[in-house]
């Protein structure tokens, strides 16, 4: 992930589910709280946390699979 470019990241996060990824680029990039992004979104500051959860979990597996394409490819 060091050697990855701004633009590689930022197609990487436009892959989450939608509401995962705004709940991600607020919490991650806007450095926003779930309470305000829950304010935001009309969701309640609960779901914006599982929705950060469900969106790392689904980055690290996305990273994962990279990883093994890079491998094999060599």
């Amino acid at each position: 992930i060091e050697s990855m470019q701004y633009d590689d990241l930022i197609k990487l996060v436009n892959q989450l589910p939608e509401t995962c990824r705004e709940v991600f680029k607020m919490a991650a990039i806007d450095g926003l709280k779930h309470k305000e992004i829950g304010e935001i979104l009309g969701i309640e500051e609960s779901s914006s946390r599982a929705h950060l959860t469900r969106a790392k979990k689904k980055l690290r597996d996305i990273l994962a699979q990279l990883e093994k394409v890079e491998t094999y490819g060599e």
